[in-house]
């Protein structure tokens, strides 16, 4: 199916996924939960009913763009549900931008509303831009307080269309999902309600999620995984999603939830499954109601899985890759195939075509690297404002990820870094996430990125910079020893950079490599 086929029918959006179950069996049963608060489904479907009216009545309508700068709640997915039930797009704000970041991203988004709690008001006085953005009072909205009265003094706050107004069309845009910036400038995927609902649909056969599922959000849901990786297909399927608070997240605190709730699914990056590896006494956790542990966003490096399996024996863990520009979950591992797949982000979605290309587009043979390249009805509309860029990454139908992988005779892919990131050493190629997989594997190794150097024999060499375990002492003699008994030469580091505070990373918990280096 192409990406210009109409599904869903007009009339289905995804204000449906959180209304269809109103005035059934189903309308009771929880469908939210945040700390002691729950929402069932009928809660849901008469708040986003409420958001509506009072978006339109606001003059939030088909075409308004609303940042959304807000901690993980109930509250945020409410409005979202509403947002796309008027047919505004949604921009979800990463809120660990500083204020020449979020002033950056209102610039380029073209935002006329802000949603937001008390928690950014300082952010927020920071960044010039927001001062002439109208304020969404968000609790009134959802009816949890009274709404306030529109400014019609405000230019922006104007009286909009009736309560009456017609469904979204469902190829409208409907997000723009910026990238985390781990490197370069920010950019927006531009996703329909189309695009969200074919990311998800998928979720519900491959992942197993059902009405009983309850899935414990933990990624933040400004980020592509928080918000696509599960949470909505639960919501779809009848599910209830436990909303994890957004800050002050401890491994011992995580587990304990994951008993008392009884969850089944999680979405939880590589950095926190180290935390996890380094908890005492996890055979008093009962975890037996779990059914996948989705990860991404990183490589999931064999010592971590073999120190998992080792913590939680049988653990249900599913390496993953995906993308912002969707889908969000391109491939999957099945958990059966951990241990013998090592390294492996697993096969093909149901919804993903997958091709991996030379710099011609051509295909390569099988075990070779090249181009991931990937053909989707979920796949992005392009980038927000760039037409250049967006016509690369489609170029010929098909999205061009960046990522370098390999695909072995089964139909299993392994990630093994970016085109970008990628070096060329007396002109052969060096794939910065192998050297990193290889010395991960060395005890006294706790993280590492390798990047490049300038060098006069060989064009660029290989440059490891390393946080130390505090319980194990190594030297740069030794690292380099254990690196050439296992890596050709011409991928050793010629340098090591030892560090000991961890990495600096995203929301999405991904490295931030520029400011690494």
């Amino acid at each position: 199916m192409g990406t210009g086929d109409r599904w869903p029918a007009a009339g289905f959006s995804l204000a449906s996924v959180a209304r269809r179950r109103r005035g059934t069996w189903q309308g009771g049963r929880p469908a939210l939960s945040y700390q002691e608060r729950t929402w069932s489904y009928d809660d849901l479907a008469d708040r986003v009913d409420r958001a509506r009216e009072g978006l339109l009545r606001w003059g939030v309508g088909r075409g308004s763009r609303v940042c959304v700068l807000m901690h993980n709640s109930p509250e945020w997915l409410g409005l979202f549900f509403g947002l796309m039930s008027v047919g505004a797009v949604c921009i979800p704000v990463n809120y660990y931008y500083r204020a020449p970041e979020l002033d950056a991203m209102l610039a380029d988004s073209g935002a006329d509303w802000i949603a937001t709690e008390d928690a950014f008001e300082d952010l927020l006085g920071a960044c010039p831009r927001a001062a002439g953005l109208g304020r969404l009072d968000v609790r009134g909205l959802l009816g949890d307080a009274p709404l306030a009265p529109v400014d019609l003094g405000d230019p922006v706050a104007v009286v909009g269309p009736s309560a009456d107004a017609p469904d979204p069309d469902p190829d409208d845009m409907a997000l723009l999902q910026y990238s985390s910036g781990t490197t370069g400038r920010m950019k927006a995927a531009v996703h329909t309600q189309t695009t969200i609902l074919w990311n998800s649909v998928h979720q519900i056969a491959e992942l197993g999620i059902d009405r009983n599922s309850v899935t414990l959000l933990v990624p933040a849901l400004c980020w592509s995984a928080g918000l696509h990786d599960l949470t909505l297909a639960t919501l779809w399927a009848g599910g209830h999603v436990v909303v994890h608070p957004s800050r002050h997240l401890d491994a011992e605190d995580l587990l304990a939830t994951l008993e008392r709730r009884r969850v089944t699914h999680v979405f939880l990056v590589p950095s926190i499954l180290r935390r996890f590896a380094e908890v005492a006494h996890t055979d008093r956790c009962d975890l037996s109601a779990l059914r996948l542990v989705l990860t991404g966003g990183e490589p999931v490096l064999p010592e971590l899985v073999e120190s998992l399996v080792r913590q939680f024996p049988g653990i249900p863990l599913a390496p993953s890759y995906g993308l912002s520009e969707f889908p969000s979950t391109m491939t999957h591992l099945d958990p059966r195939d951990l241990r013998s797949r090592p390294g492996s982000v697993g096969q093909a979605s149901l919804i993903a075509e997958i091709r991996i290309v030379d710099e011609e587009d051509h295909e390569v043979p099988v075990g070779t690297v090249g181009e991931l390249l990937c053909r989707s009805p979920a796949t992005m509309r392009g980038y927000h404002g760039d037409p250049e860029e967006s016509a690369r990454a489609l170029a010929g139908g098909w999205l061009h990820t960046g990522d370098l992988a390999r695909v072995d005779a089964d139909g299993f892919y392994q990630v093994v870094g970016r085109r970008k990131d990628m070096l060329i050493s007396g002109g052969l190629n060096v794939y910065p996430a192998e050297v990193e997989r290889v010395l991960a594997e060395h005890p006294a190794v706790r993280e590492i990125v390798v990047d490049g150097i300038p060098d006069e024999r060989w064009g660029t060499v290989p440059r490891a910079f390393v946080v130390l375990d505090p319980d194990h002492h190594t030297s740069v003699a030794e690292l380099a020893e254990f690196a050439r008994a296992r890596l050709a030469p011409y991928k050793v580091p010629r340098e090591f950079v030892f560090r000991t505070d961890r990495f600096p990373r995203s929301a999405g918990g991904k490295v931030l490599r520029n400011s690494v280096r």
